[in-house]
Parts: C-alpha cells; sequence; structure tokens
C-alpha cells in the first residue's frame, strides 16, 4: 500500500528485467511480481496463463507473447493491472518476509531464469539444424 500511495511502483517494464540487489526493491519486486499474476489469473484465467508459459518457453518476448494471449503488451499489462490497485485508506503494518523464504524466492526466480535460458538455448539449437 506505500508503494502505491507514494506512487514508487515498478513499472511493468522494469520488472522484466533482473531484481535490485537492494532488500527494499527487491520486496516491492517479488510483492508486484505476485499481484501481477494473481491479476492474471483472476480476470483471464489458468489456460492463458499457461498458453503465455508457453510461448515464454517458446522464446517469444515479453511484449509479443502478452499481445498474442491478452492482446496488450507490457505497457497495456501495466496500466489495466495499476487500474485494479486500491489505496488503503488505513497504513497496514509492514509483513516482513522471512530471510529462508526470501532465499527460496531467490532460488526459484533463478531456477526460472536458467530454465527459460535452457529452453531458449536449445530453440535456438533446433532452429539452427533445421529441427524447429
Amino acid at each position: 500500500g506505500k508503494a502505491i500511495s507514494e506512487g514508487k511502483l515498478i513499472s511493468v517494464r522494469s520488472l522484466c528485467s533482473p531484481f535490485s540487489a537492494e532488500p527494499e526493491k527487491a520486496y516491492l519486486s517479488y510483492a508486484q511480481s505476485y499481484s501481477l499474476v494473481e491479476y492474471l489469473l483472476r480476470n483471464y484465467g489458468e489456460n492463458k496463463m499457461l498458453n503465455l508459459l508457453t510461448l515464454f518457453k517458446e522464446g517469444d518476448t515479453y511484449d509479443g507473447a502478452l499481445t498474442q494471449v491478452y492482446g496488450f503488451d507490457i505497457d497495456g499489462l501495466d496500466s489495466r493491472w495499476r487500474e485494479t490497485l486500491i489505496v488503503p485508506t488505513v497504513q497496514a503494518e509492514r509483513v516482513w518476509l522471512h530471510p529462508a523464504l526470501i532465499a527460496v524466492l531467490s532460488a526459484l526466480a533463478a531456477s526460472l531464469a536458467l530454465a527459460g535460458a535452457l529452453a531458449l538455448e536449445e530453440w535456438t539449437w533446433r532452429r539452427s539444424c533445421g529441427q524447429g
């Protein structure tokens, strides 16, 4: 809520890059990413999310995959998602994630990035060998 009320949300386009090493920004990046996935699932369903993930695995760009599945690019997702955010009237107490959970989330993010890189490498190799 504080980032919303203070206008300090990170753009969705910036979330497509590696997260900041600064704990405050990293926390906000994970929180926003969770909120974005929740928004897409709640408003468009699981099948579209699976289609999006398949396109990512096949090497599509973020903009291309989002446009193909949802009909809008990263900036469109950003504006639609922001329209759904509500500024709370009462400042909520900050919830800190346990360090072990942060480590698990970081490892998961790294694993997903590695899996994506390997899938892209395999796709590029198959394409260069005429198998794709």
